[in-house]
């Protein structure tokens, strides 16, 4: 395949000839807008990227010619493709495709516009250790924040095994993520410690539904959090990430061939995105304006920050819920079902 031939009669003739019977793209129930908007971003791709690394995404990040699926690395390149979709064809950055900046190391793709430069490493947890669907009879349970010991977790976790027993109910511990996002900090931090203070660096997280976004927002402001005073890990350990941008990529991809899909799944500013920003960051402390700093990564990165915050402190929630259920995990489904009322519907 030549780079420059790159069309749509080429684009499905890869697709016909993708030999893993389980990947994704060979779906029948596959959503063929999801198609359309791949090849669409492969397009713009395949004119900005090298033959070499065009090729490498193609052939084996998107898998279409390797014989076996691999689904975590499957849907963490379609996540990274995704991130980079919306500046691929715009003139208002110069865009930078694994741009290499500590050492041996690169970030996924770098935007440079007047004298301003963003770095952004795009990282997608593969949920290991989690159950997608509980089995008959058993409840998932998921700690919202980190028991102060092991003991206090199992004697929770023993009062629900008790209570639920009577009931012939069995219960599944699903794995927190803090550490996850702590690794992802520290990995960044190593991509990004030799660029300038002047760069932006942004870690990309993608997530999946409405629960999971505020459970990643948790990791970074609830209790522990990393971007709080009491974070578990040493703020030096990651303080040349100056943002963390939380997006629902993985959503729209994981399993595409089920659910409906609303948008261009393929696209940045057609998923939910909540921007933080790291106040222990090198940058972001030499900083006057912190509001103006965060106004301007937002031009360049879309959000629902400020009105998702906005609403996650006052007091309106759904008839029938509570304001405390609402804080601890429900904000963000209230907030995106809220959305869903002007047509702006964001996740399957």
């Amino acid at each position: 395949m030549k780079k420059e031939k790159f069309s749509k009669e080429v684009f499905h003739r890869l697709i016909d000839g993708i030999l893993a019977p389980n990947h994704y793209l060979r779906n029948e129930s596959l959503p063929k807008l999801y198609i359309e908007d791949l090849y669409g971003v492969l397009s713009l791709a395949s004119k900005k990227l090298s033959q070499s690394k065009f090729e490498q995404l193609v052939q084996k990040k998107l898998q279409m010619m390797t014989s076996e699926f691999d689904e975590a690395q499957y849907i963490q390149n379609a996540c990274e493709l995704s991130a980079m979709a919306d500046y691929l064809s715009s003139t208002k950055y110069s865009f930078e495709y694994e741009k290499r900046i500590t050492e041996k190391k690169d970030v996924d793709f770098s935007l440079a516009m007047e004298d301003r430069v963003f770095n952004v490493e795009v990282k997608c947890s593969s949920y290991n250790g989690r159950t997608v669907t509980p089995t008959d009879g058993q409840i998932q349970v998921q700690f919202l924040d980190r028991a102060p010991t092991n003991e206090l977790r199992n004697e929770i976790l023993e009062n629900i095994s008790q209570r639920l027993g009577e009931q012939d109910l069995s219960i599944n511990e699903e794995k927190n993520l803090d550490n996850v996002l702590g690794d992802f900090l520290v990995s960044t931090q190593a991509k990004v410690k030799s660029a300038p203070l002047s760069d932006s660096n942004i870690l990309l997280i993608c997530c999946n539904d409405e629960l999971d976004v505020q459970q990643w927002r948790n990791y970074l402001l609830g209790h522990g959090g990393f971007f709080t005073d009491n974070s578990r890990r040493h703020p030096d350990d990651y303080n040349r990430v100056d943002f963390v941008l939380l997006t629902n990529l993985y959503n729209k991809h994981v399993r595409a061939y089920e659910g409906e899909v609303f948008g261009n799944s393929w696209s940045l500013t057609n998923a939910f995105c909540l921007l933080y920003p790291n106040k222990f960051s090198l940058r972001n402390m030499s900083v006057v304006d912190c509001i103006e700093e965060f106004s301007k990564v937002s031009e360049v990165f879309p959000n629902h920050t400020m009105d998702f915050e906005s609403y996650f402190a006052n007091k309106e929630v759904p008839e029938g819920e509570n304001l405390l259920i609402k804080r601890m995990c429900l904000a963000v489904s209230f907030f995106s079902d809220n959305l869903k009322k002007s047509g702006r519907i964001y996740f399957k």
